[in-house]
């Protein structure tokens, strides 16, 4: 990928991030990376061309921390966890400050929409695929319903990330993830599973 493309796509986020995407103009963006406009029309053809690629480099950037953990093999509990870390960083690159979600479904919903629906399926899709091999390898309990324990699971790490839930400041979100973690490993796990978890928290790998 183009330097200079991802580098305007991190400084897009960071601002969008603190400041929304309604404040923020295509002239503060060329400010803040220290490149004319030219330049950055170079890269994008408008504001929602802009936003669009974003949250496309956002998605791919996502993906790679999730193929990566893939490669390596673990077991379906150790995979569960590191792919929830990589989800948890995904979500918060976007949903850190309320006030660009609520930007993105205002003034760019078709682009919300999609971005969503891709991320959402991505995610499901890959907490099922945990779910069966956490069966097949005997540590989740064999009754479990692999869709319905994904859209629960996904539904929890949007929420852990929602203000109205968790105020900045009243608790770290390490600590929220880790509870949200613990809860939902201890539902689907078996006798075994649960044992595991366990020597890795006494074992401090948690």
């Amino acid at each position: 990928m183009d330097e200079k493309f991802s580098n305007i796509m991190i400084s897009a986020i960071g601002l969008f991030n603190k400041y929304g995407i309604r404040s923020i103009s295509m002239d503060d963006l060329c400010r803040d990376m220290g490149i004319s406009k030219k330049t950055l029309y170079f890269y994008v053809r408008s504001k929602s061309d802009l936003i669009s690629r974003m949250l496309d480099f956002q998605f791919s950037t996502g993906l790679e921390l999730f193929q990566k953990v893939q490669n390596e093999k673990l077991n379906a509990i150790d995979t569960l966890l590191e792919f929830s870390k990589s989800l948890g960083q995904l979500l918060k690159d976007y949903k850190t400050n309320p006030t660009l979600e609520h930007d993105l479904m205002k003034y760019y919903p078709e682009i919300y929409k999609t971005h969503t629906e891709r991320r959402n399926k991505l995610m499901i899709k890959h907490i099922k695929d945990n779910v069966r091999q956490g069966i097949k390898e005997g540590y989740y309990r064999d009754d479990l319903n692999p869709e319905l324990i994904a859209n629960l699971y996904i539904t929890r790490m949007e929420d852990i990330l929602d203000p109205e839930f968790f105020p900045e400041g009243k608790f770290s979100f390490r600590k929220i993830f880790n509870t949200m973690f613990e809860n939902h490993i201890r539902g689907i796990s078996n006798e075994a599973g649960i044992k595991y978890f366990e020597t890795k928290c006494q074992n401090k790998c948690f």
